[in-house]
């Protein structure tokens, strides 16, 4: 009833009918993927915004601490060089009385 032309056309018809199926039904699949995906990481945002909130609060704790031992040590410094000056007033002193 036809030619051999018409029955290649009409299995290729038929092939193409069939991988286009196929595409669509993968498609189906990776877009509710996509979907259940993004309620996954929609979700986990409120738990990545705590552990971002602890790290900044961690380094501000760190920075703090930094801010406190430079604080420390300046008072220290400032410390050593008051007594640094004392005694050399008494040391002055000293020498003063023993001449």
């Amino acid at each position: 009833v036809g030619g051999e032309e018409l029955y290649l056309l009409h299995k290729s018809l038929k092939t193409l009918g069939q991988e286009t199926r196929s595409l669509e039904v993968d498609l189906n699949e990776a877009l509710n993927q996509a979907v259940s995906c993004k309620q996954i990481l929609k979700h986990l945002e409120p738990d990545v915004q705590a552990i971002q909130g602890r790290k900044d609060l961690e380094a501000k704790v760190v920075e703090y601490t930094q801010c406190k031992h430079f604080r420390d040590y300046e008072e220290k410094a400032i410390e050593h060089d008051k007594i640094a000056k004392t005694f050399e007033l008494v040391r002055d002193k000293v020498t003063e009385v023993n001449t």
